[in-house]
Parts: structure tokens; C-alpha cells; sequence
């Protein structure tokens, strides 16, 4: 696995912070790499609320393959509960 993983558990509250910088040895063949900040919130014994931001950077790949229509990096937002039975 390529991916840094750090965990922050707290009683009520677990941060997550994902790096990822995966590549091969051929840059021309490289994606590209993403972060991740993840939050998450312990409604009750049963109910979790997450939240997360994500960006991608993108690689030398995906740079050549899509320049015809202008690739850009991507960023995304979320928020999600977990219930539990």
C-alpha cells in the first residue's frame, strides 16, 4: 500500500488525515496523487457523523491523455452519516 495513514481517536471525535503519492517508475504512465481530510463525530452508540475534503492532483497521465479538453485537478466535499444496528 502507498498511502500515510495517520489517526487522532478521541473519545467523541476520530480525525484522519490520508496522503497518498502512488506512482510507477514511468512518469509518463503516473495518475497522479490525492489528500484527504476526514472528521468524524459519534452522534450516539449507534449514529456517526463523517465529513470529508479530497483533492487530486493529477499526474503526467492524465495531464497528455485529456489536455484536448483541459483536465484540471479535482476537489470534492462530503458528509455522510453511519448508523449502526
Amino acid at each position: 500500500m502507498c498511502s500515510f495513514l495517520t489517526r487522532v481517536p478521541k473519545t467523541l471525535a476520530v480525525a484522519t488525515l490520508v496522503l497518498s503519492a502512488c506512482g510507477v517508475a514511468q512518469a509518463q504512465y503516473y495518475l497522479g496523487s490525492e489528500i484527504d481530510l476526514v472528521a468524524g463525530f459519534i452522534v450516539t452508540k449507534f449514529a456517526m457523523i463523517e465529513a470529508g475534503y479530497g483533492h487530486f492532483f493529477r499526474g503526467d497521465y492524465i495531464k497528455q491523455t485529456w489536455s484536448a479538453i483541459g483536465s484540471q485537478d479535482a476537489d470534492w466535499f462530503y458528509l455522510q452519516t453511519l448508523v449502526r444496528f
